[in-house]
């Protein structure tokens, strides 16, 4: 098991998103106001780290997780456009 944490900003303004959700095999992790989230359980070896916010693009982040504590840095999502009528 490893401890994954990260913190998700929006694309464009680099302004924290609250309330994303990371999954990533049957565990979950919601960001707080600045954007940060902690898993303090994740598997070890391949995994795939996904990223959900109703108002942002989804997104994947795949790695290889050790037992040592990873920190992936920034993740920015890309906000989904709604036209305009």
């Amino acid at each position: 098991m490893t401890q994954i944490v990260g913190t998700v900003l929006e694309y464009y303004t680099k302004r924290p998103i609250q309330g994303a959700i990371i999954a990533v095999d049957g565990l979950t992790a919601i960001t707080n106001h600045e954007g940060k989230f902690n898993i303090l359980s994740a598997p070890s070896g391949s995994i795939t780290l996904r990223i959900h916010h109703p108002e942002f693009e989804y997104h994947t982040v795949s790695l290889t997780a050790y037992k040592a504590p990873l920190n992936l840095g920034v993740i920015l999502l890309k906000p989904i456009f709604k036209p305009l009528r």
